[in-house]
């Protein structure tokens, strides 16, 4: 099951403008996994009620609760140790398995909702859910794949089966993931030791190690001229055997060598160069190496794992502050004027009627679900990718596929058709292999 790791901070930040003033009737059953073994898990958090406190998630998403946010039924502020559950919705295959309602009906019109993003939110003491103090409102600022600002945030109520419109806010870039990746430096791979030989051109540096401490590690070490490019040409018009006033030292990694440039009033010069021994001191310089490489690998392969999770993080945020414990949504309504509306039945291969199918649609950030009373209301776009799946048994599928769709594109609008869907022969064990087949239309 899907897991969010959470890691805790202080944070604070600003919401957005609430209007309560648009209601959305939902007449389906809200909350209904199709197939409950593979729900979204929630993740559980337990922290101190009477401190501000940030959750973090690996998505990105951001949860600002402020002290003393949770109270009882009698509005006293709860002073033991709270539980927050939470799991939030992104991809197609999330909304799916979570089995929450995008179909909704508003003022007798039904539309169909697309999501940038979808959280549940519950809090407890015990096992008894607890309240949000108003003025203490916990702020959830959202990790979210999709682009725009033309999304509302809903509120999805159980008791009155209502998903009613809260409010909308701008999009925010994720500046922690910015940060954070930034402060992702890769460490400086150290540099080969080489076997001087006797056609070598070598460097011998004397060196005041006051001045240049960072060099004393090679006090020992003769310098190995070599080649980048013609720019830096040691043995070339250079009078070796006079004092410098400065000496700059640069490691390049990538040519595995050194820099020096050396600085004398008016002039400069600049080489290139490793760090070269001889017998017994090249031996124990090789095994030096080795133990740094090591190292290096070590601290490099950690870096990358930071660097990739961080680039799983939405680059987006969407803020909003919640009143109460519950389903919330960044939505938007579907609309495609190209759709063909049909007085649709749905079979199985043999016959056997079905009687809840479910429709994916290239475009659709979201699942829309079909009854056997939504039937005669079947609508798609004949030029978009298109999918229909039913479950016929445990972890079993049939399905309506795109190949299948493009044969329907010279059917008339409101025309009566019976869909026959396919039993597919794959069955999902894992909710990777379940995903992976929601997500592909």
């Amino acid at each position: 099951m899907k897991k969010l790791l959470p890691f805790l901070t202080i944070l604070c930040a600003a919401c957005g403008t609430v209007n309560n003033d648009v209601t959305a009737v939902v007449k389906e059953k809200l909350i209904d996994p199709p197939l409950p073994q593979f729900d979204i898990d929630y993740e559980e958090i337990w922290y101190s009620n009477t401190v501000d406190t940030t959750l973090h998630f690996a998505s990105g998403t951001q949860i600002f609760i402020p002290a003393n946010a949770f109270v009882d039924e009698h509005g006293e502020t709860i002073k033991e140790k709270v539980q927050i559950l939470y799991r939030e919705f992104h991809t197609v295959a999330d909304i799916f398995q979570c089995g929450i309602s995008m179909k909704y009906d508003s003022a007798g019109v039904s539309h169909d909702f697309s999501s940038a993003g979808m959280f549940d939110f519950k809090a407890l003491n015990g096992n008894k859910e607890v309240h949000i103090n108003p003025n203490k409102q916990p702020e959830v600022a959202m990790a979210s794949y999709e682009e725009g600002d033309d999304y509302q945030f809903y509120g999805l109520s159980e008791s009155s089966e209502n998903w009613e419109r809260i409010g909308t806010n701008k999009t925010e870039n994720n500046d922690l993931r910015e940060e954070k990746l930034a402060e992702c430096v890769d460490p400086i791979a150290p540099i080969e030791p080489v076997l001087i030989t006797k056609d070598d051109i070598v460097l011998d540096f004397n060196l005041d190690y006051l001045k240049h401490p960072e060099m004393k590690p090679f006090y020992d070490v003769f310098w190995k001229y070599h080649h980048v490019s013609d720019e830096f040409k040691a043995h070339e018009n250079v009078n070796f055997n006079q004092e410098w006033d400065n000496i700059k030292v640069e490691s390049l990694p990538d040519n595995q060598c050194y820099k020096f440039t050396f600085e004398k009033e008016d002039e400069a010069y600049a080489t290139t160069a490793v760090p070269g021994y001889m017998g017994r001191k090249f031996k124990e310089a090789k095994a030096d190496f080795g133990e740094k490489m090591k190292q290096y690998e070590t601290i490099l392969t950690k870096v990358n794992q930071i660097r990739n999770t961080l680039k799983q993080e939405a680059k987006l945020l969407r803020r909003f502050k919640i009143p109460s414990n519950g389903v919330y949504n960044w939505d938007k309504i579907h609309i495609d004027q190209n759709v063909i509306a049909v007085n649709a039945n749905f079979l199985l291969d043999e016959g056997v009627p079905l009687h809840t199918v479910f429709f994916f649609q290239e475009g659709l950030k979201g699942v829309i679900k079909y009854n056997t009373a939504d039937f005669s209301m079947f609508r798609f776009n004949p030029n978009k990718k298109a999918k229909l799946v039913a479950v016929v048994g445990n972890n079993k599928f049939a399905e309506f596929n795109q190949q299948d769709f493009e044969k329907l594109k010279n059917l008339e609008r409101n025309a009566h058709h019976d869909f026959v869907l396919h039993t597919i022969n794959t069955s999902f064990e894992t909710e990777e292999e379940l995903t992976a087949y929601l997500n592909k239309i």
